[in-house]
């Protein structure tokens, strides 16, 4: 991330003129005061990284800052934009409008340009979506006011016909009325009329229609290659009461590609972080092309997200409880671990999340470490629990069984934990403990760095 000062042109303009930079996808404006408002218009244009041609204005909406307890009281936190995605550039030009140009320091003080850089995807990740979810083209546009309320229009052959074209003109007094013509006021009943009561609304709930959505790809945070240089540590509930859903991005990310979206997120949260959030604050992420991000702070999760746990350096997929859903088995190899007052820093710990027919959920999920009652071992400093990780029917009972790998333990020596499913669940009584001791592997060959299904 790069910080670009704005210049002042009196008190109801700042701008950036043209500029060079380095590489850059995305960027917002920031200021000092959190609770300053815009109150005016910022644009922004870029040059193209591989053309070299500029791009239009686009509109830097103001977002404001949303934080509260102590995340929000915090002397970083800092007023800004939402960011603009641009893609690869390396120009940047900004300007910023005041609304009231007769209101004196109407433009907030301190104005900067972030120029964001979310680097590359991560190596190895899950296939990316083709094309955006759900969608469907529209074949035919909907009718403005003016099609179908001129008079002087003429009705082309591809035009449904109106009501008042294709119905014939009553011939009689008793000609029948349409059921959907709206009834005329010289209709109405008379006084000596017996109007029927009307109909009470039913109360048979209508069956649900059946979800013809298929199982959206879940993807963990070293999969689309999340920061974890938290600055500071949110605090989470443990009951919800209500859902809601709410847009992180701008409207202009409805034209970031599926192929675009991971660097679009890694920009999204060092937006969040430049004005002083801790980090994404949302269970899950979904963008447009109806992929999941999912972390630890995740609600349901055992434990919390921290700077460097690394959640997700190693996934894997099964199903262990045989309910027809892929589960999730994702390692946190750096995870501390306190224990008797005294913290076991990168222990490590493995994380066993339920697939569902709505998807991976954070709810039921399992924690192993070497902490877990039965399991062999002791936790220790540098352990790296779940390092790797398989989730692979391994006792050949046609359930998926674990396997974690800790290639730290024992000075670098390594092991390998396997842990199998049953009727009952996940038994660590009768789990396998392979070491150098029963393998005869080499000293310090980090056993358990790497497994395989």
């Amino acid at each position: 991330m790069r910080t670009l000062k704005l210049e002042g042109q009196g008190t109801d303009r700042r701008n950036l003129p043209k500029k060079e930079t380095q590489r850059f996808s995305a960027v917002l404006l920031t200021w000092p005061d959190a609770e300053a408002e815009l109150k005016g218009r910022a644009e922004v244009r870029s040059r193209d990284l591989a053309t070299g041609e500029w791009s239009g204005w686009q509109p830097l909406p103001d977002d404001p800052f949303s934080a509260d307890g102590a995340e929000g009281e915090r002397a970083v936190t800092r007023g800004g934009t939402a960011s603009v995605w641009t893609g690869d550039s390396d120009g940047v030009e900004v300007r910023v409008v005041a609304e009231d140009r007769s209101t004196a320091s109407a433009l907030p003080a301190g104005m900067d340009l972030k120029l964001l850089d979310p680097g590359t995807d991560p190596k190895g990740g899950k296939p990316l979506a083709a094309a955006p979810a759900a969608y469907a083209e529209e074949t035919t546009p909907a009718a403005t006011p003016t099609d179908s309320t001129a008079p002087t229009d003429s009705t082309t052959p591809s035009d449904p016909p109106s009501p008042a074209e294709s119905a014939p003109p009553s011939e009689s007094p008793s000609a029948s009325v349409s059921p959907s013509a709206p009834a005329s006021p010289s209709a109405s009943a008379s006084p000596g009329d017996t109007v029927p009561p009307s109909p009470s609304p039913s109360e048979t709930v209508p069956a649900p229609r059946p979800s013809t959505v298929v199982k959206p790809p879940v993807i963990s945070q070293a999969q689309w290659g999340a920061s974890t240089d938290y600055d500071g540590t949110s605090t989470y509930g443990q009951e919800i009461k209500a859902a809601v859903v709410h847009h992180t991005g701008v409207d202009s990310d409805n034209g970031v590609s599926c192929a675009q979206s991971r660097a679009r997120q890694r920009t999204i949260q060092q937006d969040h972080s430049a004005r002083g959030y801790y980090d994404i604050g949302y269970n899950f992420v979904v963008d447009r092309c109806g992929q999941i991000t999912l972390h630890q702070d995740s609600t349901g999760v055992p434990g919390t997200g921290e700077t460097g746990d690394d959640l997700g350096a190693s996934v894997a997929v099964g199903d262990y409880n045989l309910d027809g859903y892929d589960d999730v088995l994702a390692g946190a190899p750096n995870e501390d671990i306190t224990r008797d007052g005294a913290s076991r820093t990168d222990a490590g710990t493995a994380l066993l999340f339920r697939g569902s027919a709505t998807g991976m959920t954070g709810t039921g999920a399992l924690s192993y470490s070497q902490d877990t009652t039965d399991i062999a071992g002791a936790t220790e400093s540098g352990d790296r629990l779940a390092s790797s990780v398989v989730l692979h029917d391994l006792s050949g009972f046609g359930r998926a069984d674990l396997a974690i790998g800790a290639d730290g333990e024992d000075g670098g020596d390594g092991v390998i934990l396997q842990l199998d499913s049953g009727s009952a669940g996940i038994s660590a009584k009768g789990g396998v403990y392979y070491s150098r001791s029963n393998l005869g592997t080499p000293a310090t060959a980090r056993l358990g760095r790497t497994l395989a299904p």
